[in-house]
């Protein structure tokens, strides 16, 4: 959710109130409207910046797509596989896309992770006002065509191998799918998902970003802003009886009514409107189709290692404190305390109380920050085209200021305590960790330098993304994440704000 930022109060004067008339007026008048970049809002491209699969660590992505309109709508899907390649043979990049070990004449030889950006596009097509879901690992396809091990469609308490087991109008299916298959079944209106069928992901494990782009009959752009999503990142851990589940909005790019022109290039922002023929964006085809991408992006967070004190250490009902996870059978059983010169949880020889460590009974934070380029070329997917380099302005709560820069080509997923740290283990020196930072939490501003791509093309550079917290036991530097889940108590997802635009388009190549 994005919360708006706070503004000081403004005395109350009679052009004030004349200039807050004037925009309500404006804003009451049909035909007027505002439309932004949201991830509250419906649009006519939205965009999902972290997908994460691991199946045989219980980690998953579902999609929720939404259809908010009375008329059915297609939409062109792309999935951007990110998955980083281990350079040395045998080595693996996921989670850890810093570095990697591979074994080279039996030999452990350490390696760096080579990125990789790769689409796969696919049709998705919703009647009126229809919701829609998927696995990101198993993808979804028509109910009607899937013949095998499944769930009768009326009641999924009937197994089946074959539809004829269920009865006449009923189908085998494996959820989630698309159930109107314009055959046998419709929708309202005899509209259906006749042309719908989702790939799963191209590998497992899987990292990259979804966007769907609103279509019109033909299969080319339109200006419907009808479109809303939600993607939960969820892992599951059956022996350890675990489960945790984070989600976000996907971000919705708004098209300007009657600019498109229903070419392969999509125009994101940029100057001039298209109204006035003499316009000089007609002459070289950058006339805005899209609202723009924000000029910059703003994370408020915890610095990574700060502990969250609204956390307690407490006995829950399964008789095991919620982050030392000893046994109790009372809160105070999971106080950390001196007793006969033993402290009860950490086992520390003490004196007093305080001679026990309380960052054993103590939840720490991190945040996984996620960037990728509003420009993309996915017809020749070619990432020099995307490339930028993301400035970070960090201020702590006394308003001291600390900056670092990191490139972006494609995609850029990254603990925040990574970003200036070049030497693994060193998270503790980073501007982002709580030492350094010197307080609990602080804001990072976060903008993408307008830069020419090597073929002369121009892009704005602009960037989206989404964060990720997470809360951790024990006393060591937060490291925690969805794949690193041994001492995971919660996490969390959340997206950016967005603050204003910048004069320069930035473009999506359609294939």
């Amino acid at each position: 959710m994005i919360r708006a930022l706070a503004r000081p109060p403004v005395a109350f004067s009679h052009s004030v109130g004349r200039a807050a008339l004037l925009a309500f007026v404006l804003l009451a008048l049909p035909g007027v409207a505002v439309a932004d970049v949201a991830s509250d809002k419906p649009a006519a491209i939205v965009i999902f910046p972290k997908l994460l699969v691991d199946t045989a660590n219980g980690l998953d992505t579902q999609i929720r797509l939404t259809n908010t309109s009375n008329q059915p709508i297609k939409m062109k899907c792309f999935y951007i596989n990110a998955t980083p390649r281990c350079e040395v043979p045998g080595g693996d990049c996921f989670p850890n896309e810093r570095g990697c070990v591979g074994m080279v004449d039996n030999v452990p030889i350490f390696g760096s992770c080579e990125p990789q950006w790769q689409e796969t596009d696919f049709i998705v097509e919703l009647t009126s006002r229809q919701p829609t879901t998927w696995l990101v690992s198993a993808g979804a396809s028509g109910c009607h065509l899937i013949q095998g091990a499944g769930v009768c469609s009326h009641d999924p308490g009937i197994s089946c191998v074959n539809s004829t087991q269920c009865g006449a109008g009923n189908f085998c299916v494996v959820p989630p799918c698309f159930p109107f298959d314009g055959v046998n079944r419709t929708g309202p209106n005899g509209q259906d998902n006749a042309e719908s069928s989702v790939p799963p992901s191209a590998e497992d494990p899987f990292i990259g970003e979804l966007k769907c782009i609103a279509l019109d009959e033909s299969l080319q752009p339109v200006d419907r802003n009808d479109l809303k999503g939600e993607a939960l990142i969820g892992i599951s851990d059956e022996a350890a009886e675990f489960v945790d589940i984070a989600g976000y909005n996907g971000i919705g790019i708004p098209a300007i009514v009657g600019q498109q022109n229903r070419d392969a290039v999509l125009v994101l922002g940029g100057e001039g409107d298209g109204s006035n023929p003499s316009d000089p964006c007609h002459a070289t085809g950058t006339c805005p189709e899209y609202e723009g991408c924000p000029n910059l992006l703003i994370l408020n967070h915890y610095f990574d290692g700060a502990v969250d004190r609204m956390v307690p250490n407490i006995c829950t009902e399964d008789s095991l404190c919620s982050i030392s996870e000893t046994a109790c059978t009372a809160d105070a059983d999971c106080e950390n305390v001196c007793d006969a010169n033993t402290c009860t949880i950490s086992g520390e020889a003490c004196i007093l109380d305080s001679d026990c460590n309380q960052l054993v009974v103590q939840a720490r934070v991190a945040t996984d920050l996620t960037l990728i380029p509003c420009t993309q070329d996915l017809l020749n997917q070619d990432p020099d085209l995307s490339r930028t380099t993301a400035q970070f302005l960090v201020f702590n709560e006394f308003e001291q200021r600390f900056s670092t820069s990191q490139p972006v080509s494609c995609f850029k997923e990254s603990r925040l305590s990574n970003l200036d740290n070049y030497t693994i283990g060193d998270n503790d020196r980073s501007i982002f960790s709580a030492g350094v930072g010197g307080s609990l939490t602080g804001q990072t501003r976060i903008r993408g330098v307008v830069e020419s791509s090597p073929d002369g093309r121009r892009a704005g550079n602009a960037l989206l993304g989404i964060a990720e917290e997470f809360r951790r036991r024990g006393p060591n530097f937060p490291l925690c994440s969805f794949t690193e889940t041994e001492d995971l108590i919660s996490s969390t997802a959340t997206n950016l704000h967005f603050q204003g635009l910048r004069p320069q388009s930035d473009f999506l190549y359609l294939p």
